[in-house]
Parts: C-alpha cells; sequence; structure tokens
C-alpha cells in the first residue's frame, strides 16, 4: 500500500542564512564591480557591507535576475552607486519586469502584423 508523503517543513529564515549558499556569494558583488570598473568609477564599500544584501537578492529574485537586474542597472542609471542600488533594487526591479513584458507584447504583436500581412 502506498503511503502518504510527509510534507515538507518549512524553513525558517535563519536556518536559510546559515546554510551554505548554491552560488557564489561575490558573483553578482564581482559583476557590480566589473560595470564600475568598465565606467572608470571607483567606490570603496567591502564584501562585508555587500554580503546580507545580496542574499536579500538572491532569495527575493534568485541568481540570474539578479544579475539581470544589475545590467539593468547599469545600462538605464547615468551614475550607478552601490548605496543607490540598494536603496532603489525594487523599483529596478519593477522597471525591468514591465520593459520584459513591454517586450514580449511588442513581439508578439510584430508577428501577429507579420502574419496578416502575409494574408
Amino acid at each position: 500500500m502506498p503511503t502518504a508523503k510527509e510534507p515538507k517543513k518549512k524553513k525558517e529564515l535563519k536556518d536559510i542564512l546559515e546554510e551554505k549558499p548554491i552560488w557564489d556569494v561575490d558573483e553578482i558583488y564581482r559583476l557590480f564591480i566589473k560595470r564600475l570598473k568598465e565606467r572608470s568609477i571607483y567606490s570603496k564599500f567591502g564584501i562585508g557591507k555587500a554580503k546580507f544584501f545580496i542574499k536579500e537578492l538572491y532569495q527575493s529574485y534568485g541568481v540570474e535576475e539578479s544579475k539581470e537586474l544589475v545590467e539593468y542597472y547599469f545600462k538605464t542609471y547615468h551614475s550607478p552607486d552601490w548605496d543607490h542600488f540598494v536603496r532603489n533594487s525594487e523599483t529596478f526591479y519593477k522597471a525591468l519586469q514591465l520593459r520584459k513584458e513591454d517586450d514580449r507584447i511588442r513581439a508578439l504583436l510584430r508577428k501577429q502584423a507579420k502574419e496578416w500581412l502575409d494574408r
């Protein structure tokens, strides 16, 4: 006879933060520093200051979306700064999501227009 599966125990936030992350904590930090150096902007802040926020980014958005957020920030903001990024990351995330949705709708409309013209 099959047995019922036990429901997964929900992890507490403190347990999640104590676990070894599945990604390199420095990855997003290094990406941010790389983009700053490409623009010849040198900012003094250490990984210690950034670590907590990077974990929050990872937990909220995941690694790939966090990287996309950093890239989007550097594409859209004229004078990037870590503190500004931290304070306004949610706003940039919402703007990034709107941009993705807009791109998706535009692609769909282009496809529909092409199909209509090809009739």
